[in-house]
Order: C-alpha cells, then structure tokens, then sequence
C-alpha cells in the first residue's frame, strides 16, 4: 500500500475534490485551487485561504484550509464569553453574572479551517493533515497573523441544518433571524453567516436569561470533534472565551510564537 502524502493542492485535484465535497462545481474549485495557490506564494498574511490535500496514491482521502488573516473580506463576529459581579457589602450580597458580548475581536487572526476527510480515510488522516498546517505556520511565521484560531462546532442535532437546532441558536440566534441558516462550509464559508452577525444585538447579554439547555450548551464542542480538539490542544491552542455565533461553540486560540508542533 502506498504511504500518506500531504501536499499543496493542484489543479489535477478538482474532480476528486468535487467528489469529497459534494456541494461544489468545477468553478468554484477552479476559483480556490487559484485563491490557494496565491496565498502559498503571498510572502504576507493574506486573506485568501491555502489548501492542503491528503492522497494515497491518487486518492484524494482529505482536505484542509488554512487562512493567514482572516475577517478581512466579511466580518469575523463571535462572542466573548466574561463575567460582571454584582455585590454589596451592605446588604450582604456577591453575585457573578456571566455575560456575552458580540464583537469582531477575531479579525485578522490566522485560521484552521476544519479538515474534511473521506469515508476511507486512515486514523492518521486528521493528524496528518492538521500537522501539515501548523508546518505552515510554524515553518515561516512572518506570513501569518500573531494569533491563530480554530472555530470547534458547537452543540447541535448533527442533521446537517448549519446550526439551526443547536441549543444556542435556539435560545438566542433565532430571535434576530428567522430564516434557515446554510450550512457552515470550511472551504466555501457562505456569506450570510457573517451578514447575521450585523442582526444579533451589540448590547451585553446576560447568559442566564438563555433557556438551561443554551446556558449548558456554551463553549461546549460537538463530540464529533473530540480527536481534533485533543490534537489541537497538544499543538498549544486553548479555548478563552470566544464562542461561535451560531452554535456557541469554542473558539480554541494560540499565540503564534507559542504553538508546538505535534508529536509523531
């Protein structure tokens, strides 16, 4: 059996990707195989994303997108997850209010792109391809951000519907929009999930006024993730207090001086 390669992808690739993906045309990969390649050879940080592909042989078994700057084409909205005390020494009383605040405090970071891999592919896979990131980055610094962000999904059904039934969404997202949200795509990211970021409310949020299943389900990252949040907290990334604006998921971060690489 041929052994694992990882490697910048290539315009031979765009069948197979079509196939991996399943909800791409000829053109779109055409548009990101270029969009990669400049970014590979961009000696800045830049906001188009490079793209990584597993292969054995000429099976393509995985991709992965990395992003040197991110937040600069369309918003980058999360929220900040923090705390506001409420005491009086008079009456006897202490109490910590935990509070969400939408902000853009993730522009410009560096971002990992979640890594899609086929039916087939080996255990190694993930690792395999999430080492070839941080390479990336780690290997030439001065091309990207100072800080570099992987976006966990959050807490939801795993039906497909972008978000739309997770907890966190339910309690406070579809307030401020009603529509049905599409599906977050690590390659394609779909427009209208930043435009929603402009309709939720800029004032700080009490998170106890959420229903208990949306207060649990904050910075909570879905159990599909729980290998590649492992590996990424070996690589040196932590949640802080970041949240994903659809689901409440975590939003691990790591200064870029700081990251390790993986261990073999």
């Amino acid at each position: 059996m041929s052994a694992l390669l990882v490697r910048a992808m290539a315009p031979l690739d765009a069948p197979a990707f079509m196939a991996l993906h399943g909800r791409c045309d000829e053109a779109q990969v055409r548009d990101l195989q270029a969009a990669s390649r400049r970014a590979f050879a961009c000696a800045t940080p830049t906001a188009e994303m490079r793209v990584f592909v597993l292969l054995r042989g000429d099976a393509l078994l995985g991709a992965a997108g990395l992003i040197a700057s991110t937040g600069l084409e369309l918003p980058r909205y999360s929220f900040r997850s923090g705390q506001v005390v409420h005491a009086s020494a008079e009456m006897g009383m202490f109490k910590r209010a935990g509070t969400l605040v939408l902000g853009n405090d993730l522009t410009g970071a560096a971002e990992l792109r979640l890594p899609l891999l086929a039916e087939n592919a080996p255990p190694e896979a993930l690792a395999l391809l999430l080492q070839a990131q941080l390479n990336e980055v780690l290997t030439q610094p001065q091309r990207f951000a100072e800080t570099l962000i992987c976006e966990l999904p959050g807490q939801g059904d795993g039906n497909g519907n972008g978000g739309q039934d997770s907890p966190f969404w339910q309690g406070l997202g579809r307030h401020f929009y009603s529509g049905q949200l599409p599906p977050d795509d690590a390659f394609f990211p779909p427009a209208l999930r930043s435009h929603i970021g402009r309709l939720l409310p800029k004032h700080p949020l009490y998170s106890s006024f959420l229903p208990e299943a949306a207060q649990a389900s904050l910075g909570q990252a879905n159990g599909s993730c729980t290998t590649l949040a492992a590996l990424l907290h070996q690589a040196g990334l932590r949640a802080r207090g970041q949240l994903g604006i659809v689901d409440g998921g975590p939003v691990l971060e790591a200064a870029v001086d700081e990251l390790r690489p993986l261990m073999p």
